[in-house]
């Protein structure tokens, strides 16, 4: 079984679910039904309204909740807007917390999460999420970090693309199904 950690910012995760999965659909079957009572609810705004408003969650969700950094199969990865980084344990140095979590690596490069900026509320708090996460991925590298060094493993961070259009074509489903079969 592979061992995997999820670190993210809980509230802003919550945040960007209750407004992608409550506001979001509210306001697109107002509108279909305010359209739809008014007559001008024609073939191109039943398709084209569920579509925008399934990109427009999308793109709350993407900063709130599907940016997070994970760890898994001895790497590092920072997931943010639409790329990710992809980093070997054995080049990571430690995780600084404070008002940004940061990953610093042994070379000095810094990466971060678009997910843990700071906000007014992290900071009245003295950013504990921030500090929660950097002390599981500390503690993270304290415990695995010898044993990845006998692993084989690419040498640098690699930059991929994170852009979750699986999610985005399965709300866009949902949403234009739901908005057919109700008007």
């Amino acid at each position: 079984m592979v061992e995997r950690i999820i670190l993210r910012n809980r509230w802003t995760a919550a945040f960007g679910a209750a407004v992608a999965s409550l506001v979001f659909p509210f306001f697109l079957f107002a509108f279909l039904g305010v359209i739809y009572h008014g007559g001008f609810l024609g073939l191109r705004e039943r398709l084209a309204l569920p579509l925008i408003f399934a990109v427009l969650s999308w793109l709350v969700l993407k900063p709130t909740f599907f940016s997070r950094i994970e760890i898994r199969e001895g790497k590092i990865f920072i997931k943010n807007f639409f790329t990710k980084k992809e980093i070997p344990i054995r080049l990571v140095e430690e995780a600084r917390a404070g008002e940004y979590l940061e990953v610093v690596l042994a070379s000095g490069e810094r990466y971060g999460c678009i997910n843990f900026i700071p906000s007014l509320a992290g900071a009245l708090a003295g950013f504990p999420t921030n500090r929660r996460c950097a002390e599981t991925l500390n503690g993270y590298l304290r415990e695995k970090k010898g044993r990845c060094l006998d692993e084989e493993y690419e040498e640098s961070v690699r930059t991929l693309p994170h852009v979750n259009l699986v999610f985005l074509a399965v709300l866009s489903t949902v949403f234009l199904a739901l908005s057919l079969l109700l008007f």
